[in-house]
């Protein structure tokens, strides 16, 4: 008796959740549709660098490496 009586409790607490996370979902995506209709940043020069060496990881085992400490050489050299 008292499992029948919790299932209509259970069923009006779920299906209130249920309604708050679509109203969630709703506005996320209302979120990132506004961000995807932006104008693009330009990135950085350094961050330019860094994405073409990763492009060319890629094909070559060692250039992820590579890029690294480009990135840590040109970081470094600013603060010398």
């Amino acid at each position: 008796m008292i499992v029948l009586g919790s299932i209509p409790i259970f069923t009006f607490a779920l299906g209130t959740w249920q309604v708050q996370r679509l109203k969630w979902k709703i506005s996320l995506i209302d979120e990132l549709t506004e961000k995807l209709e932006r104008e693009p940043l330009v990135l950085p020069n350094k961050v330019k660098c860094v994405l073409n060496c990763l492009i060319y990881a890629f094909t070559a085992p060692y250039a992820l490496l590579s890029a690294y400490q480009l990135f840590l050489n040109s970081y470094t050299a600013k603060w010398s």
